[in-house]
């Protein structure tokens, strides 16, 4: 059985890489073989176990649509592929697109259902592409119960099943020496991520001996980076793009976890801040409650609240028995739902079977 795997999946630290790094690297059958379609370097490669590779570039245009049909058919062909497991909504159109031309089955991964993190013309647009996507493809996989919601409400035929995100246990012992307080939030340095919002926060927090760092690249780096050196330098920093095992080590030498996103499929980030008993204090973007308890296993502010934001982390940072107990429980949570890859990975091969 030969599994082709495309979305956006250069680079190593994204949500979408990890989770697809889990589903090929944790696999117990021996009758699975894995092709990644992306366009992965060298490095990244190492990160990938047992996987064939093949170029192919996510970033096409409507114009481009026939030739990245050609490419995908091309290696389809040179790797006798018979399922396409599609990641993020730019991958699910053309493997739907190369379905309904090639008869082809397909598993779809949406990472977070676009339509519901837009407004106005664009989430109008973006349903009817996931609409389109869910009308032809064999079968979806989806994140949270919110996520298998919304699927619901545009298409509540669609054979779809609910899969626990999970995440590689990491002993990482803290090595915080610093006599200040950490606070980090991981992600690409982008609009949907509001490092601006960030920013807002950290201006906004009043608590002495307190640095906020931001870990990660994206369009936003350049022009949030020279505000922090400017106007902040002693208080923000950006640190761009860390390597995984030093950006966990700095997560668990932080004194809280920042999330200020406000779209996502299913946060890592929360996860690992989870695992190395580093609370979090998030916005409330949509699914939050999938995997934050609000005041049991982190800490929700309301709408990109700034002021709540800031409440939030000096409540945090100055009540010991609320900080113990975030700890405490999320770590749980994290223990209970989320700790087993084998699991994960052979949930996906059963899944590929079932449809063969």
């Amino acid at each position: 059985m030969n599994i082709l795997l495309i979305g956006t999946l250069d680079g190593v630290s994204g949500g979408v890489a990890q989770y697809v790094q889990n589903i090929v690297n944790n696999t117990e059958s021996i009758n699975v073989n894995f092709t990644l379609g992306s366009l992965i370097g060298e490095k990244d490669k190492e990160k990938y176990c047992k996987v064939n590779f093949e170029q192919f570039d996510m970033r096409y245009r409507i114009f481009e649509i026939s030739r990245r049909l050609k490419e995908l058919h091309d290696i389809v062909v040179r790797n006798s592929i018979s399922i396409i497991h599609a990641h993020t909504q730019r991958a699910g159109l053309i493997a739907t697109l190369y379905s309904i031309k090639y008869g082809i089955k397909v598993v779809y991964t949406p990472h977070g259902l676009r339509y519901t993190q837009l407004k106005g013309l664009n989430a109008i647009i973006h349903k009817y592409f996931d609409m389109f996507i869910l009308s032809n493809i064999d079968l979806i996989t989806v994140l949270s119960n919110s996520e298998l919601n919304s699927v619901k409400k545009i298409n509540n035929k669609v054979a779809v099943n609910k899969v626990n995100t999970r995440i590689e246990h990491c002993e990482i012992t803290s090595t915080k020496t610093q006599n200040f307080n950490q606070i980090v939030m991981v992600g690409s340095c982008e609009e949907r991520k509001q490092p601006l919002l960030f920013i807002e926060i950290a201006k906004k927090c009043k608590l002495e001996k307190t640095k906020f760092i931001w870990i990660g690249n994206g369009d936003q780096f350049e022009e949030c980076n020279n505000y922090a050196q400017e106007f902040m330098p002693d208080k923000l920093y950006f640190l761009g793009q860390k390597e995984n095992l030093e950006t966990k080590q700095i997560l668990s030498n932080s004194d809280l976890l920042l999330f200020s996103s406000k779209q996502e499929g299913f946060p890592i980030t929360i996860l690992e801040a989870m695992m190395l008993k580093t609370p979090v204090v998030s916005n409330d973007f949509f699914g939050v409650e999938d995997i934050l308890r609000n005041e049991d296993t982190g800490l929700v502010f309301n709408n990109s609240n700034i002021d709540h934001a800031a409440h939030l982390i000096e409540k945090v940072l100055t009540d010991q028995k609320l900080r113990d107990s975030l700890i405490i429980n999320g770590y749980r949570y994290y223990e209970d739902n989320h700790s087993s890859l084998k699991l994960f990975s052979n949930e996906f091969v059963t899944f590929y079977k079932n449809l063969i």
